[in-house]
């Protein structure tokens, strides 16, 4: 199932990163986690790919490879096999 990032202001007291799969379901991405589920169990558009939030932290001197980041960790990987790594 596909599903959409996007920034949702819809409510006031929790604005932020969410989630919604064509089936309906949605939810919020807080941190980098969720962020990795997300993206581990639906499938994402690659212009959704290259535009994913972050989470804090200074940007990599070098993206490549990589899709978002905290302050101490990064999601990196190809296709089925993303995980989250140390910087």
């Amino acid at each position: 199932m596909k599903a959409e990032i996007y920034w949702d202001e819809q409510d006031p007291n929790n604005i932020g990163w969410a989630y919604r799969v064509d089936g309906g379901e949605s939810g919020a991405i807080d941190s980098l986690d969720d962020l990795l589920q997300v993206v581990q169990n639906y499938e994402i558009d690659d212009r959704q790919m290259v535009e994913l939030p972050t989470f804090g932290g200074d940007e990599p001197p070098s993206t490549v490879g990589i899709w978002s980041w905290d302050t101490t960790r990064m999601m990196v990987g190809e296709g089925d096999d993303i995980n989250i790594i140390k910087r």
